[in-house]
């Protein structure tokens, strides 16, 4: 008979001594098995000990899985259906790892990359499909790494660094375009230095410091203005350091040590005794 406890389940487990510790109530144990005890735990994964109640017998054996998260359940394979499976990834996608291979449906892999872009990577390949890589880096950028060249469309570029900036690296040269370099730099300035040189112009250096100040580092110094470099120390003193000397005044250094003290060290000399 299957059975799903009401409360949520977060992570599914296999039987591999993967848990971590398990903290599973008391009533947890009294709705699966009808017993009453007051506390069980799991030992160390690595222990060859599994589940121990506090005063009172073991009743474990080697048929129970592990669902893990806030609230902890457990309990036998037999009851790991496709509705169980569908309920811990719903909750955590990356369970997917250890759904069954002959559970693992279109509707539940797309279920999971949309929870978490991370569980791509438990997708059989068979199962891959553009909407699913497109769901994919759309919750979790970084997973446009594992998406194919041919499936690689401006749209799924745009999706990833619109999450992740970082993205970027993953999107083909010729792919990078102004608009696109653009997101990128505004969800994570110091991806700035994955951008072409022939598309850096002042407008997208300008988004690139104002999200992080520290990405005046990878601005070209023939791009690198007075107004940048006060956004830039205003933020974080130490963005001093890749300040052009010429552009160095004591105004500017005043204020990058007035935000932070150590960007002293990149005062020049002449300026610190004014």
């Amino acid at each position: 008979m299957e059975y799903l406890c009401d409360d949520l389940i977060y992570i599914l487990f296999a039987v591999y001594q993967k848990a971590p510790h398990v903290l599973v109530t008391n009533k947890h144990i009294n709705d699966m098995f009808n017993v009453k005890i007051n506390e069980c735990y799991c030992i160390n994964n690595n222990s060859n000990h599994d589940i121990y109640y506090k005063n009172y017998d073991c009743i474990w054996n080697n048929d129970l899985i592990y669902v893990d998260g806030n609230k902890v359940l457990f309990f036998c394979k037999k009851f790991v259906t496709h509705r169980v499976c569908s309920a811990a990834i719903n909750h955590y996608g990356i369970s997917l790892e250890y759904v069954p291979e002959k559970l693992k449906t279109p509707e539940l892999c797309l279920a999971a990359v949309t929870e978490s872009g991370y569980a791509l990577r438990y997708v059989p390949e068979h199962l891959r499909t553009y909407e699913l890589y497109l769901a994919a880096v759309t919750n979790y950028g970084y997973s446009l790494e594992y998406v194919p060249l041919k499936l690689t469309t401006p749209e799924i570029c745009l999706a990833a660094v619109t999450e992740s900036g970082y993205a970027l690296q993953y999107v083909p040269e010729n792919l990078r375009t102004r608009e696109l370099c653009l997101a990128a730099v505004t969800k994570s300035g110091g991806v700035l230095y994955h951008v072409p040189d022939n598309i850096q112009d002042y407008n997208l250096c300008l988004a690139a410091v104002t999200q992080n100040c520290l990405a005046l580092q990878s601005v070209p110094e023939h791009l690198i203005s007075p107004e940048l470099c006060l956004i830039a120390v205003t933020h974080n003193g130490n963005a001093l350091n890749y300040v052009p000397a010429k552009l160095k005044t004591h105004k500017l250094c005043s204020i990058a040590v007035t935000q932070n003290v150590f960007a002293l060290r990149y005062v020049p000399k002449h300026l610190k005794n004014i």
